[in-house]
């Protein structure tokens, strides 16, 4: 058991919103006694490919969060592509998010052999155009990204068919958490230079982060067409398939990739396995891990999700066993000490799982997956306080973050705080569409958002919520239920019925749809109906209470309709699905 003094904090915790709607985060004092620094942008300007490695998609991200490394605080960290729990697809060449002979975050092709400008502008314009993208670096390099942005648009405004330029933009208002402006820059820089792979990946890579899956197929394509050798097209191509369900494809492009390429691909390993993953296929989930584990064993978040099978397949120790001894090499791989944090998390031994990330923290203090892990076991432990600390201070790092922000809203509410649980819940719900990404942590966004607007009474944006899940992950038992329960509760009683009936035609004993048709048919009227819903309730949980409670009020209502003339209702059913 977690001992309480792991998480003391006495802090008093709040935020509120400026007249533009972005989230502002008053803490106090929060970080004048700790060993965190606040910085003045969200992230730094950290380049997505190296000008001799063509870039590729990359999975399983940290959502383009820094890391630490020993020349600073900031990593120089590659761009991921997928934006859900389960990705891996990684560059080749990076081991552990560091860019050996890092030197630039443009490509040397921004400054070598760029084309004429189609309108042939004066000397003077192109050469200031040119010193607009050179400030425009410098800016980036000391992340300052709205000066860097300001630069590039001048640069652009002179000479607009630069399409490194536009590539260049897209970095930076992807670091500024802008996905969807980046996207349309790289999809502008691909339509100018479709001799170049970096935009034609790039795009593909931010489709993916999108959840944009077949957006994401088509540029991977194009990709695997302007090159069949490249491996980062074939990975990002499988990581696509994966995201639309098709995982028959994904295993064909695997298959071919090992055909067409000279070696073994690390990466179309590690997709395969996120894939097999998705489905249960253990034995050759762990397969394709050790494989990909031989050729390149630096690739990031192998170990973890090898971890993740063996835990699976109920080998938890042995998984230990193997961090353990990565951890008695080097005592501080940041990887590992993660990987192992939330293995003993998912063993519910959280004591030893706060010791690893703070021990993590020590050596990283803006590590967010760290920060984020921490604050959902303090949340699932009841420390409301830190986990309040923990949620604020990876927003503070990273304002779009959505998953911390539905953690502080559960946090809030556990507090009693619904009026700030439900204005933070309010931002998440308008901006949905970026911030209910799969992370790492977090792999149902959606649904957690529909639950949570549910406890605080925002029955509309609850039913809205869980219709774009079903519609975007596919059905399942609790997003129908709570698509029934917001349904009804917001008066849609036929669209409460449909969700209901699918639920028990996928689980015929679930008491909470009984429950909920019941209720439904009682408050309209439908008394045979709903003795009909009762008594198949009972005959299933004999001892619920609330069945017994609806059935004294149906005897009542009966009672009162033979008393009282005229109040006779039809006795019809719905609709079904």
């Amino acid at each position: 058991m977690v001992q309480q003094q792991q998480f003391s904090c006495s802090v008093d915790p709040g935020f509120e919103f400026d007249r533009s709607g972005r989230l502002e985060q008053h803490v106090g004092g929060l970080f004048k006694d700790t060993c965190f620094p606040v910085i003045e942008h969200s992230m730094p300007w950290i380049p997505w490919f190296l000008s001799n490695c063509h870039c590729g998609a990359q999975g399983a991200c940290n959502d383009h969060r820094p890391e630490t490394t020993p020349q600073g605080p900031w990593n120089r960290h590659v761009y991921s592509g997928s934006g859900h729990s389960t990705g891996i697809v990684r560059r080749r060449g990076v081991g552990r998010g560091l860019l050996t002979g890092y030197t630039s975050p443009f490509p040397e092709s921004v400054y070598r052999d760029v084309p004429p400008p189609r309108k042939h502008p004066g000397m003077n314009d192109w050469q200031r155009a040119e010193q607009h993208a050179d400030r425009a670096l410098e800016f980036f390099d000391r992340g300052r990204l709205a000066e860097a942005e300001h630069e590039l648009r001048q640069a652009l405004s002179i000479h607009p068919d630069n399409a490194d330029w536009h590539f260049n933009l897209g970095l930076t208002l992807e670091a500024s958490g802008r996905e969807g402006e980046a996207l349309e820059r790289f999809e502008q820089a691909a339509k100018l230079a479709p001799d170049q792979m970096h935009p034609m990946l790039a795009a593909g890579s931010m489709n993916l982060r999108l959840e944009q899956w077949e957006k994401a197929r088509s540029w991977f394509e194009e990709a695997r067409r302007h090159d069949a050798e490249s491996e980062d097209a074939y990975a990002g191509l499988i990581e696509a398939w994966n995201g639309l369900g098709n995982h028959e494809e994904a295993e064909a492009t695997f298959y071919m990739a090992e055909w067409s390429l000279e070696e073994p691909s690390a990466l179309c390993h590690a997709a395969m396995a996120h894939g097999l993953i998705a489905q249960s296929d253990w034995t050759r989930a762990e397969s394709c891990l050790r494989t990909a584990m031989g050729i390149d064993p630096d690739l990031p978040e192998l170990r973890a999700r090898l971890a993740l099978v063996l835990v699976r397949t109920d080998r938890g120790e042995q998984a230990m066993s193997m961090l353990n001894r990565v951890l008695q090499d080097n005592a501080d791989d940041l990887e590992a000490l993660f990987a192992s944090a939330t293995l003993l998390d998912e063993l519910a031994r959280w004591p030893e799982a706060i010791e690893r990330l703070e021990r993590l923290l020590r050596l990283d203090p803006l590590h967010l997956d760290a920060h984020e892990l921490l604050a959902s076991i303090a949340l699932r432990t009841r420390h409301f306080d830190r986990a309040i600390f923990e949620y604020q201070l990876v927003l503070r790092l990273y304002p779009a973050h959505g998953p911390s922000m539905l953690g502080l809203a559960e946090a809030l509410l556990s507090i009693g705080r619904i009026e700030d649980a439900s204005l933070l819940l309010d931002h998440v719900y308008k901006r949905r569409e970026t911030t209910c990404r799969r992370s790492r942590l977090d792999a149902s966004p959606l649904d957690r958002l529909a639950s949570l607007l549910l406890a605080v009474g925002r029955d509309e944006e609850a039913m809205t919520t869980a219709r774009e899940s079903i519609e975007r992950s596919g059905q399942s038992n609790d997003r129908l239920r709570n698509l029934a329960l917001a349904a009804f509760r917001s008066g849609h009683s036929e669209i409460g019925w449909k969700a209901s009936r699918r639920v028990l035609r996928l689980e015929p004993g679930c008491i909470r749809s009984i429950h909920n048709l019941a209720l439904s048919s009682l408050e309209s009227g439908r008394y045979r109906l709903a003795a009909g819903w009762i008594s198949r309730g009972l005959a299933c949980h004999p001892g619920d209470e609330d069945l017994r409670r609806l059935r004294v009020r149906l005897w009542t209502r009966i009672c009162l309709r033979k008393i009282l003339p005229g109040s006779r209702s039809a006795d019809r059913e719905p609709g079904e699905a």
